[in-house]
Formats: C-alpha cells, sequence, structure tokens
C-alpha cells in the first residue's frame, strides 16, 4: 500500500468549503441524491450542507496538494462556482494536461474506508480517473450530527487513486443508500503516478 499523504488546510479554505456548502444547498442549486429518511426539513438541509460540505473539502485538498507538488491546477473560483436550479451537477473536474477527467471522492467517519462512486454518476457522467481522500475527524464523530462541525477536521489525507477501468472491474453493491462502485482505500494506486500526468 502506497503511503498516504497528509494535507492540513488553512481555516480559511475550510470555511470557503462551508459557504459554498451552505449557499449552494440553501439555494437549492444542487441535485438531492440523499436517501436518508425520516429527517425534519432542517435536519435533512444540515445533512445535505455537510455531505456537499466533506466533498469540496476533498477536492479543496487535492487542489493544495497540486500546488505543493509544483502544479497549478486551474483558476480555485471555478471549483466554487454555483450553477442555479436543482437539476445542475458541479460541474468541477480536475484535468490532466492531456485532458483527462479526474474527480475525487471523500471518506469521512471511521467506517468509511472505501473509494465509492454512486453508479449513477458512475454511468452517466464517467471519469477517467478517481482520487480517494479521507477525513482526518476524532472517533467520536459519527455521523453528519450536531457534533460533525467546520472545526473537527484535523487534517485530510490524499490516499490513491484508481482509473475508470479499475473502478468498472469492480463489484456494484449497496453500502446502505444506493448502489455504487467501490475499492477499498488501501488498494488504491500510488497518487505520484497521477500527479506525473499533470
Amino acid at each position: 500500500m502506497p503511503a498516504w499523504t497528509k494535507i492540513t488546510l488553512s481555516k480559511d479554505d475550510i470555511m470557503l468549503c462551508w459557504n459554498f456548502s451552505n449557499e449552494i444547498i440553501r439555494g437549492e442549486n444542487q441535485y438531492d441524491r440523499m436517501m436518508k429518511s425520516g429527517l425534519s426539513l432542517n435536519d435533512r438541509l444540515s445533512y445535505r450542507v455537510k455531505r456537499t460540505f466533506v466533498g469540496k473539502i476533498g477536492e479543496m485538498a487535492f487542489y493544495r496538494f497540486l500546488e505543493q507538488n509544483g502544479i497549478h491546477p486551474g483558476n480555485l473560483d471555478e471549483m466554487f462556482a454555483i450553477f442555479k436550479g436543482q437539476t445542475n451537477v458541479d460541474p468541477f473536474d480536475f484535468q490532466t494536461a492531456d485532458g483527462e477527467s479526474v474527480d475525487v471522492k471523500t471518506a469521512v467517519f471511521a467506517n468509511h474506508k472505501k473509494l465509492v462512486i454512486p453508479i449513477d454518476q458512475f454511468r452517466h457522467i464517467p471519469k477517467d480517473y478517481y482520487v480517494g481522500i479521507k477525513l482526518d475527524l476524532p472517533i467520536s464523530v459519527r455521523d453528519y450530527d450536531n457534533s460533525f462541525t467546520p472545526e473537527c477536521i484535523k487534517g485530510v489525507y490524499i490516499c490513491g487513486f484508481a482509473s475508470h477501468e479499475q473502478m468498472r472491474q469492480c463489484y456494484t453493491t449497496n453500502l446502505g443508500e444506493f448502489d455504487c462502485k467501490a475499492k477499498p482505500l488501501t488498494d488504491l494506486r500510488d497518487i505520484r503516478e497521477l500527479v506525473a500526468l499533470f
């Protein structure tokens, strides 16, 4: 297993992700994939904000990782662009020097040990590469409840990556909310191979 790289994000980076997530969800400008039922409207919005936030944190960590490796991955403002309407999907992707697409997926809690791609995304919006990210959270934070706040993120690990073909070969499974392709974070390829393509 290749060594994971820890990235420490600044408070400004974390709050930029948090503010974006609140604005896009509370402004009803993101597709609602959430399957969790039994939540009040307010709790549902909070849950969706936090799920969007961790995705943006993963993207921000990869952005900063590329910068630390001498790569300018593009205009940071593009990562935080909001397109009006719930049918819109966040269009931001990283791209290699040859224009291949790179998507970032974030594993959040202690029991999250896989790179997970929802099957609808995998089939209808395929990417050439997928980067696996793991948040460093206190062990007591186990859900998107009141214990999960921007301040609880201690760091972010860049775990590795997989190609679309490698993910295609994984069984389609359901880990609780939706069908997906999933690969253990410990089985990913060394991220330095992907960095070399930028």
